[in-house]
């Protein structure tokens, strides 16, 4: 399933197929974007905290160390072109990483502690790039982490039902 992280999951490969295209939006002269995650819900809601899980378990499984691959930057430009009938995959871009960076993602990620009961609202990790001609990475890469929302909202159901941290 294209997007989903697999064994040989392949981060070229965009969850949406809107994703693809962000690099196009971004206005000229950008190099930095400071991108972060929460986990947001109205006042008075159901549930007022979280117990923050799972990322570090997706960071050392699929963004550590050489993740972009010409094989990965080939799979996803044919994907690509037979999704959209047009070229709109930057192989430019994904192969600059590749070649300037050895296939390494030029992003710093920050993080509460794991376990920690934090109260909705607050910040649960920070994306930026490193590199100023990769800014298109950070909400790319962001995109792709966010599937853990659902890891996080089930230890906020969890958490809730015994007030205790339930891992």
């Amino acid at each position: 399933h294209v997007g989903h992280f697999t064994v040989n999951a392949n981060i070229t490969l965009s969850r949406q197929s809107f994703g693809i295209t962000h690099y196009k939006q971004y206005p000229p002269n950008i190099s930095k974007i400071y991108s972060y995650f929460e986990c947001r819900r109205k006042k008075g809601s159901q549930f007022n905290e979280v117990v923050f899980f799972g990322l570090q378990y997706l960071l050392k499984k699929y963004l550590t160390g050489p993740v972009v691959t010409e094989e990965k930057i080939q799979e996803a430009k044919l994907f690509y072109q037979m999704h959209f009938k047009q070229v709109v995959f930057d192989e430019e871009g994904w192969r600059k990483v590749l070649e300037k960076h050895d296939g390494r993602l030029p992003i710093r990620i920050k993080a509460v502690a794991e376990g920690r009961i934090i109260p909705r609202g607050n910040v649960l990790f920070t994306v930026e790039n490193t590199d100023p001609n990769f800014y298109w990475l950070t909400n790319y890469i962001e995109f792709h982490i966010l599937h853990m929302d659902s890891m996080v909202l089930i230890q906020v159901t969890a958490f809730s039902q015994s007030e205790t941290p339930c891992f």
